[in-house]
């Protein structure tokens, strides 16, 4: 790590520990671990095709395939093994049992003297990219057993399973179908489901009164063209009905049918500075006005004229937002409300008008509106 360059494209054999956490995956130095360590990461498999961009260069410089091994096996049993929360309310991240050493082969890639280009937001100067290991040796890690579990703890639950179908009756595939209290406030995160290929879903509740929703905090696609709708077939939760779950029941058949299929709307929007010069660089999307938190429909970069061709829906309340730059330095246009009943128009012109504070702002107004909509 000193110097890293000598050792570019070189093949080598280190004695390291697993240092990977949240959005991190490192080694470290078994005998200095206060050093920061190499991004760390798996070779090929073999048969497998070479990444892109800069991984299918290096690959085809330098290959190095992954040893599948009995030794490599242990390591990813070690590595994998988890500790479990007794408390469900408990959020654990990178709750690993074992701190996991072993001998590690593998080969060294560098960006270069003042560069990054490994890793979590490409924060890496060095990766180690790992072939094969032994000498494995696992410590278990310091946790409060009576707050953890070495084995799996089983919750009281019941269990909802049904499917997601169209108006003919045809499944609906990677739809979010989840649960909600029936009664009380809502919490921020719910049991929820990405629907299977056949529109099934399966969905792990504690016992308890529920409301089966799809798509309620997700806006309408193009492969899932769909409003908030509730079992069986209502998109109003004052005509939804209740499901009651007691600890080991399950319910079947609990099938979510819609009744109408979203026509997809185009907006031609162009971002333009206040000065009215073309906003290089700029980006644009929609949100629906009723969704929280707010969910975007995908940034959509705009071309050289600072065009871009949004896909919205018919009969749904979007507001329209164009932008520039990022936190803490970003600039945006005003959000332009685009009701269902808004007549149709060539161009759509934002300007970028408003600093950080001014976006700021906007956007927690608009967040709140969504949540105040959702209120009981």
């Amino acid at each position: 790590m000193h110097n890293p360059a000598a050792f570019a494209g070189r093949i080598v054999k280190v004695r390291a520990t697993v240092a990977s956490g949240f959005e991190s995956s490192t080694i470290v130095d078994v005998k200095d671990k206060s050093r920061r360590g190499p991004w760390f990461d798996d070779a090929l498999k073999k048969g497998e095709q070479p990444r892109d961009g800069r991984d299918a260069e290096l690959q085809r410089q330098h290959a190095v395939f992954l040893k599948e091994d009995d030794n490599m096996k242990r390591f990813d049993d070690a590595l994998s093994a988890e500790v479990y929360p007794r408390d469900k309310r408990m959020i654990l991240i990178g709750g690993g049992r074992y701190n996991v050493t072993a001998t590690m082969t593998g080969r060294v890639d560098d960006a270069g003297a003042n560069r990054l280009g490994f890793g979590h937001l490409n924060a890496y100067r060095v990766r180690f990219l790992l072939s094969s290991v032994q000498d494995i040796s696992s410590e278990e890690r310091d946790y409060n057993w009576v707050e953890f579990s070495r084995e799996p703890v089983q919750f009281l639950h019941g269990t909802i399973r049904g499917k997601l179908l169209d108006a003919l009756g045809k499944p609906i595939k990677s739809a979010w179908v989840g649960a909600i209290p029936a009664e009380g406030e809502i919490p921020i995160s719910n049991p929820e489901v990405l629907t299977e290929e056949d529109g099934s879903y399966s969905l792990n509740v504690e016992p308890g009164r529920y409301f089966v929703v799809v798509n309620r905090t997700n806006p309408a696609t193009e492969g899932v063209p769909v409003v908030t709708t509730y079992f069986p077939t209502t998109e109003t939760e004052a005509e939804a009905k209740a499901l009651d779950i007691a600890d080991g029941a399950e319910l079947t058949d609990i099938d979510l049918h819609i009744h109408r299929t979203l026509t997809p709307r185009y907006f031609e929007v162009q971002v333009l500075l206040s000065n009215g010069n073309v906003a290089t660089g700029a980006h644009a999307y929609l949100t629906q006005m009723n969704q929280a938190p707010i969910a975007g429909r995908g940034i959509t970069h705009t071309d050289p004229a600072g065009k871009a061709r949004l896909m919205g829906f018919e009969g749904i309340d979007y507001l329209l937002w164009g932008e520039l730059g990022s936190w803490p330095n970003e600039r945006c246009a005003h959000a332009v409300h685009l009701a269902p009943d808004r007549p149709s128009e060539s161009t759509i012109v934002m300007r970028i008008e408003l600093t950080q504070s001014g976006c700021s702002k906007q956007a927690d107004e608009a967040r709140s509106a969504a949540y105040a909509a959702q209120k009981r």
